[in-house]
């Protein structure tokens, strides 16, 4: 399940989880910021910036795409690179999402970014009730992927791959 971090005014109309941005893309604004710089944030960062947005990536580490393998970041920072209207502040603290913008903190000073649209790429959490809800159906239930913590698509892969040749 996507994680909803808990920021002032993340429930306002603006802000969208990045899961479901891909089907709203007419309701996204010109002005657009997006709080996370995984490669989910920066990837959808980058499909922005080709359509003509204006984008800021705000990541609170010093890395974009942390959990990535470094063969992958640096094609997404060549990537990144070349859109002129894609921009990221690293290092910063977001404090509130408000109507026309997001003020987040940087290197001790409140900063404000305007932007019309707010997309939340924060990560996902496992849902253990659901998780729990599938034992006893089968005689062997195995957790991967996502569900048994969230990652990337290569890990769920390779985990999915060794279960089932284990069987």
């Amino acid at each position: 399940m996507p994680f909803t971090p808990p920021i002032k005014g993340v429930d306002q109309d603006h802000v969208y989880g990045a899961l479901d941005v891909y089907t709203k893309m007419d309701e996204i604004g010109q002005e657009v910021a997006i709080i996370g710089g995984g490669s989910t944030g920066c990837e959808l960062g980058i499909e922005l910036a080709r359509r003509g947005k204006n984008v800021t990536i705000l990541e609170m580490g010093d890395i974009l795409a942390k959990n990535s393998n470094i063969l992958y970041r640096i094609g997404l920072r060549q990537a990144l690179e070349k859109e002129s209207t894609l921009h990221t502040k690293l290092n910063i603290k977001v404090v509130e999402i408000a109507r026309d913008g997001v003020v987040y903190e940087e290197a001790g000073k409140q900063k404000f970014i305007p932007a019309s649209t707010v997309i939340l790429s924060t990560g996902m959490r496992t849902n253990p009730h659901l998780i729990d809800s599938f034992y006893g159906i089968v005689p062997d239930t195995f957790v991967i992927g996502d569900a048994n913590k969230p990652r990337n698509v290569m890990d769920a892969t390779r985990e999915g791959y060794f279960i089932a040749k284990n069987l």
